[in-house]
């Protein structure tokens, strides 16, 4: 690969690119009910991954999952582009999610936290 990934620094391009390959992940997601888990968890991943910043919004839904490792992971990702409008789930999430989902949801707290106090300075 080019870059790391999540990113923030992605060309219109590069997001183009990999907003394209997020929908045939989720196409085949929605195409395939009975898909084995770690396999769903190995696709939900790399969605969170490619998803560029603007369409985070997206991703919400993922902090739901009843999967706890992709709520974690959910969690991370807004922690990592320290989304703010994920804030509020994120606050519950840190006090009824699942465990990892738990940890995960603090930390990005603490991400974000420190990107508000960043902007008060």
């Amino acid at each position: 690969m080019k870059k790391d990934y999540p990113s923030v620094d992605s060309t219109i391009k590069e997001r183009q690119d990999d907003l394209h390959a997020v929908q045939a992940l989720q196409k085949i997601l929605d195409e395939y009910e009975e898909i084995d888990e770690e396999i769903r968890c190995q696709y939900v991943f790399s969605i969170m991954a490619l998803t560029p910043s603007e369409s985070l919004d997206t991703l919400l839904h993922y902090m739901d999952d009843e999967d706890m490792y992709v709520q974690e992971r959910a969690c991370e990702i807004f922690g990592f582009h320290q989304y703010v409008p994920a804030r509020d789930k994120l606050r519950t999430i840190a006090e009824t999610g699942m465990h990892n989902g738990k940890l995960a949801a603090k930390r990005a707290l603490e991400k974000i936290r420190a990107k508000t106090k960043e902007r008060k300075v």
